[in-house]
């Protein structure tokens, strides 16, 4: 997207914990020019991450676990493209992760 039609970031990648190092190294790979941070880890950690990359990130890579505990700060940057690789849990309207705040976009 950013190479062919010139989208910028900073986008929000979701994936699952067990595949998060495919992605960073597919990103390394394919676009070693664009600023990958992982946000992973414990609370201090992702703080620490906040501080010291948020200004500078064009793609945060995370797990749909890790945006719902840090949703309040994660809603507050302006994404431009959100990439869901744990599509399955968005589109089950049975699933504990889907409710009212997520059809009223709410949660990232």
């Amino acid at each position: 997207l950013r190479h062919v039609y010139g989208f910028a970031g900073p986008s929000l990648v979701v994936v699952p914990l067990s595949t998060i190092g495919a992605w960073q190294r597919e990103f390394a790979r394919w676009t070693p020019s664009l600023n990958v941070v992982q946000y992973t880890g414990d609370a201090l950690s992702r703080r620490v991450c906040r501080r010291y990359e948020a200004g500078s990130v064009e793609v945060l890579l995370t797990t749909y676990e890790l945006t719902l505990k840090d949703r309040e700060v994660l809603a507050g940057i302006p994404w431009r493209q959100l990439i869901v690789d744990e599509g399955h849990r968005l589109k089950n309207a049975a699933s504990q992760h889907f409710d009212a705040r997520t059809r009223a976009g709410t949660i990232p």
